[in-house]
């Protein structure tokens, strides 16, 4: 609505001095304070970079009249925590009350509440439909966003979703057991060991680099003394950049080889501990390995490299151990504060405490009652559950419309192969980024790699059995996406 109508959120401001803008709804980011929105409407400019952000305080039918007094003070305090603006949606009418909406418009008005705070009401949605509130919701009290007490936010930098942000190899299982492990510890008052056995050879590396420097704060990207920044010291340096994994390379007579190292966070698979930096023909220590047999470097050279990466102008770069701290911190926070495994101030929630728990009693984290927990945890506060809704919805219609849809006619015959796989998820993405606005994509982040098309979504519920993980049974005509809805109902059952 606020992309087609910028009336509606810019209510004050003259048509032409409007600011250019798009509109996607998102969640409350990571660890933030109280009180939590039920949702975020992100406005980012399409020039400057900066953007505005609308609380969304939403109140469903059975809640009654009593909350819409609530819903006024809450959205209130969305506006002093820092939101642009708060929007309030409240149902069309209520058995004991005809016009709420326009009841609690005469409340913001008599007491000359500010345009910040918006008012909508929405029909019944059609639950059968991708769109369910679509030509549903109608605007009462439109607002004025304006700029926050706490300053410009700017715009998101990396793609966001109302699922939870994972990664395949940054949060797996027994990387997020690790780190609650790590965090369980610091917040009941234990201590981080005196030291972590950083490689003499790469304190030097690093004094080199940055005189000033603490290598614990330069290798493990941090910068303050806060409880998160010390649990997440804590878990990288005892649990994934050992000083083993910090060793850029051994020597195997005249020559230089990465010297198989791998970190003590096992993999989701069961087929042993994960490795980083290695392990691949154009790994970072690999390609060091190659330039110090090529002449192109010294030793010395190749344990800065190590830690600050190294720049490639006809390729991609290959992140050191500072940057992949960055990038890999950036997805355990993200995870396991949308898990809400983990609260704002980096205290483990029970929720947290009974993972621990759980991988504790039962044989680690790759257990099998471990493994029903965090998939229960994916479907329910991961809103994964949401995702796969999406594509149901969304397959639903495009196939209903046509059952052939992507196939591709071989020997006479309507085949829905790879090619069609990929045209159908790139039809997904499109009408999830475009039409939905529940995706956000961003490229403000570099990685050594490309991804494919909700790579981490797709590999997350193959790995927990709610879509087929054989590649034959991947993608079915006239359906798409095949979704073990026996399995979802399950997960939605288990108490978390």
């Amino acid at each position: 609505m606020f992309d087609a109508d910028p009336s509606l959120c810019f209510a004050d401001v003259p048509s032409g001095s409007r600011p250019n803008f798009s509109a996607f709804a998102t969640q409350e980011p990571s660890r933030t304070n109280w009180p939590l929105a039920d949702g975020v409407i992100s406005l980012p400019r399409t020039v400057g970079g900066d953007q505005d952000d609308v609380a969304l305080e939403y109140k469903r039918v059975a809640e009654g009249t009593h909350g819409l007094l609530t819903a006024v003070g809450q959205s209130l305090a969305y506006i002093d925590k820092g939101y642009n603006g708060a929007v309030i949606v409240i149902p069309r009418s209520y058995s004991s009350h005809g016009h709420p909406a326009e009841h609690v418009v005469s409340i913001l008005d008599s007491n000359e509440i500010d345009g910040r705070v918006g008012v909508f009401d929405y029909e019944d949605p059609d639950k059968s439909s991708p769109y369910p509130f679509r030509g549903r919701i109608r605007c009462i009290r439109p607002i004025t966003v304006a700029p926050s007490a706490i300053g410009k936010r700017p715009s998101a930098s990396k793609p966001s979703t109302q699922w939870v942000h994972l990664r395949e190899g940054s949060t797996t299982r027994d990387v997020i057991y690790c780190y609650l492990k790590s965090a369980i510890l610091l917040a009941g008052g234990g201590s981080a060991p005196p030291s972590y056995g950083i490689p003499e050879e790469m304190v030097s590396a690093v004094s080199r680099i940055d005189a000033t420097a603490d290598v614990e704060e330069f290798l493990g990207y941090t910068s303050d003394s806060s409880l998160g920044s010390q649990i997440w010291k804590d878990f990288w340096f005892k649990y994934v950049a050992t000083p083993e994994v910090l060793t850029p390379f051994k020597r195997s007579g005249s020559t230089y080889v990465a010297p198989a190292a791998f970190t003590k966070v096992l993999k989701d698979d069961g087929s042993g501990h994960s490795q980083i930096f290695e392990g691949r023909a154009n790994g970072l220590k690999e390609t060091i390995c190659t330039r110090l047999n090529d002449g192109v470097i010294a030793e010395d050279q190749a344990w800065e490299e190590m830690a600050n990466g190294i720049s490639i102008s006809s390729g991609q770069n290959k992140q050191g151990v500072r940057s992949r701290a960055h990038s890999y911190r950036e997805d355990v926070d993200s995870a396991v504060a949308q898990l809400q495994w983990i609260d704002n101030s980096g205290q483990p929630t029970d929720e947290g405490y009974r993972f621990v728990s759980i991988c504790e009693r039962f044989g680690g984290p790759n257990s099998s009652a471990a493994v029903k927990y965090f998939g229960a945890t994916l479907i329910q506060t991961g809103h994964y559950g949401t995702f796969l809704h999406y594509v149901h919805r969304l397959s639903e219609e495009i196939f209903l419309d046509d059952p052939l849809a992507f196939s591709k006619s071989k020997g006479g015959v309507s085949v829905f192969d790879e090619d069609s796989y990929w045209e159908y998820l790139r039809v997904l993405q499109s009408h999830m980024e475009n039409d939905l606005k529940v995706l956000r994509k961003v490229s403000g982040r570099s990685r050594p790699r490309s991804r494919t098309i909700f790579q981490a979504e797709l590999t997350f519920l193959r790995k927990y059995g709610f879509i087929p993980e054989s590649r034959s049974n991947r993608y079915r005509l006239g359906v798409g996406l095949p979704i073990n809805w026996v399995r979802v109902n399950e997960a939605m059952q288990v108490e978390l």
